[in-house]
């Protein structure tokens, strides 16, 4: 997903975690990758037709 951001010229970065794998277990990892999620969808992804 993140090079397709990229190559859509989409505003992304990728966060990178090198004590997990493609599962975030750590709960402050979880909880930071949730929060990067979140406000990355309320800023790009609004609700409603555009």
């Amino acid at each position: 997903m993140f090079r397709t951001l990229q190559t859509r010229n989409v505003e992304s970065r990728m966060i990178y975690f090198p004590d997990e794998n493609h599962w975030i277990m750590k709960p402050n990892n979880s909880i930071y990758w949730y929060n990067q999620v979140k406000d990355w969808m309320a800023h790009y992804a609004k609700p409603g037709a555009q």
